[in-house]
């Protein structure tokens, strides 16, 4: 949980490196995914395939946080 909200300061605060943002942002959302937050795994891994995050299957965790919410 702390680790998540770590990540969270740094991507809200608009300070992290552009070229690291897709990454930590997929960062956040298997973090997330991990808390069984399914609704911030959605949204990270989402905004992490917006910015052209490919590694790591981003598209498998949207499709896992629908899966684990029901």
């Amino acid at each position: 949980a702390l680790q998540l909200a770590g990540l969270e300061t740094m991507i809200a605060s608009g300070r992290a490196d552009p070229a690291r943002l897709p990454a930590l942002t997929f960062a956040a959302a298997q973090l997330a995914y991990q808390g069984k937050d399914f609704e911030k795994t959605r949204t990270y891994a989402t905004k992490a395939i917006e910015l052209g995050h490919t590694q790591g299957d981003p598209q498998l965790f949207v499709a896992e946080s629908y899966f684990g919410q029901n």
